[in-house]
């Protein structure tokens, strides 16, 4: 039976030098932590809105897409991979 995961942000930081977040992916069936990423970025304004975050667990992938829809800045995607 393939492995159902979910994603909890943990925490944002809004610091003078920039901003970030730290995502924690978890395993649903063991409830334990099985990836922890922090995204960071120098413009906070990334962070005016929460990030829409996409799991993958078939391809082990991550998604963040940042500043989607707020003017004055480009919607920034990264992704990261995790052993689920």
């Amino acid at each position: 039976m393939k492995k159902k995961l979910m994603c909890i942000m943990l925490a944002f930081d809004l610091p003078d030098c920039g901003a970030g977040i730290t995502i924690n992916i978890y395993d649903t069936a063991s409830e334990k932590a099985i990836h922890t990423e922090t995204v960071k970025e120098n413009n906070s304004t990334y962070f005016l809105r929460v990030p829409q975050i996409l799991i993958l667990d078939e391809f082990n992938t991550c998604i963040v897409v940042l500043g989607q829809g707020i003017s004055g800045v480009s919607t920034l995607i990264t992704t990261f991979g995790f052993e689920g």
